[in-house]
C-alpha cells in the first residue's frame, strides 16, 4: 500500500499565499490605474479613446483574474479538507 503524506502546513501556506498574490496584484493594478487617471485630464482624441479601452480591459482584466484566483484557493482548501476528512475517516475505521 502506498504511503502518502501531506504536509497541512504547506497546504494551507499555499492557499494563503495565493490569496496574499492576488491582493497584491489587483492592488499594484489599481495604484497603476489611478496613477493614470490623475494624466488622464490631459488625454485627448486618439489618446482618450485608447485611455478608456485600456482601463476597461484592465479593470475587466483585475476583476477576472480575482475571480479565477478567488476559486482557485478555495478548491484548493477545499481539496486539503477533503484529505483531512479522509484522513480522520480512515483512522476512526481502524479504530485510531
Amino acid at each position: 500500500m502506498a504511503d502518502i503524506q501531506l504536509n497541512h502546513e504547506s497546504v494551507n501556506q499555499a492557499t494563503e499565499e495565493m490569496q496574499q498574490a492576488t491582493m497584491t496584484m489587483s492592488n499594484n493594478l489599481n495604484d497603476l490605474l489611478q496613477g493614470l487617471q490623475a494624466m488622464s485630464a490631459t488625454f485627448s482624441g486618439n489618446t482618450a479613446t485608447e485611455w478608456e479601452v485600456f482601463r476597461t480591459t484592465a479593470q475587466n482584466a483585475d476583476a477576472a483574474m480575482q475571480k479565477d484566483f478567488g476559486q482557485g484557493a478555495h478548491v484548493l482548501a477545499n481539496m486539503h479538507q477533503a484529505h483531512i476528512d479522509s484522513d480522520r475517516k480512515g483512522v476512526s475505521l481502524f479504530g485510531g
